[in-house]
């Protein structure tokens, strides 16, 4: 597909069909590997590619994997404090065990304007409420400045006491971070709530360096994030999530409420918004 600004075309990298999404009046172009997960590899503003991607091509990835690019995180994000978990009053007993319920997923990549979307659809096709806890684990990288002179604003109210495992304690407290934060103040590896959120209820988070500006979107039924930014790598993460870590046996517990779920026969649908800017 083409026109005068955007065009979409499958091709082969190594063997690996991939799809190339190009925004030529804003200089954008995304890669997306499909047998790889659906994951975007390569957002290129200007040339220079936001995503932390330590491979020549996809091949490399699907040769010797690590988590990079935008990973997709299903049935949910993050670890869990064992190994089963609560859905719908009944405990799972191994964390392997097939998810109980009949569900398709789809994702689409749009890109417009200079930003790129990632929309999600869950369906359920069980005959029980199918409780949603997924989430994405964007890598991200600026080019004009090293990691300890980045800053990052973090769109949140609520800031979640972690354990000693990263396992929210149920415990919240208000964010005592600093805006814009310094990422040389320290390691992140945080969980948040509460997120500020404009009148289209979308809450913007964002990371920049000299010039150079990535900010990620959060639609209304992402109502987590976690922000890790690791000492002595040059990356940065802002992941959406549909839940807190753990968030299965959380709510089970009675800690957290909000945990969202489909009814039988019904269907979740929410986006993120990636913009590269001052590149």
């Amino acid at each position: 597909m083409k026109s005068a600004a955007y065009s979409a075309r499958r091709t082969v990298a190594d063997g690996i069909e991939v799809a190339e999404l190009t925004d030529a009046a804003h200089g954008v172009e995304v890669s997306i590997a499909p047998s790889l997960g659906n994951m975007a590899y390569e957002i290129k503003a200007a040339g220079k590619n936001i995503l932390w991607f330590p491979y020549h091509s996809p091949a490399g990835f699907a040769s010797d994997p690590r988590l990079c690019g935008v990973p997709f995180l299903a049935p949910w994000a993050n670890r869990i404090d064992g190994d089963a978990y609560w859905v719908n009053g009944r405990r799972h007993p191994r964390m392997m065990a097939q998810f109980p319920f009949a569900h398709t997923i789809a994702m689409t990549y749009r890109l417009a304007s200079g930003e790129l979307e990632v929309e999600t659809v869950l369906d359920n096709h069980s005959a029980e409420p199918m409780p949603v806890a997924i989430g994405y684990h964007p890598y991200f990288q600026l080019h004009d400045s090293p990691r300890d002179q980045w800053k990052v604003h973090l769109a949140a109210r609520e800031h979640l006491v972690l354990s000693g495992e990263l396992i929210p304690t149920g415990e919240r407290k208000p964010v005592e971070f600093a805006d814009p934060h310094p990422l040389h103040a320290g390691a992140l590896d945080d969980v948040f709530g509460g997120l500020v959120r404009g009148p289209d209820g979308r809450a913007q988070f964002w990371v920049e360096g000299e010039k150079q500006r990535i900010t990620v979107t959060y639609g209304p039924k992402y109502p987590v994030a976690v922000v890790y930014a690791p000492p002595a790598r040059e990356i940065v993460c802002f992941e959406p999530m549909a839940a807190v870590t753990n968030g299965f046996n959380l709510a089970h517990a009675g800690v957290f409420p909000e945990l969202q779920s489909i009814p039988p026969g019904g269907q979740w649908k929410e986006s993120f918004w990636i913009r590269p800017s001052g590149f």
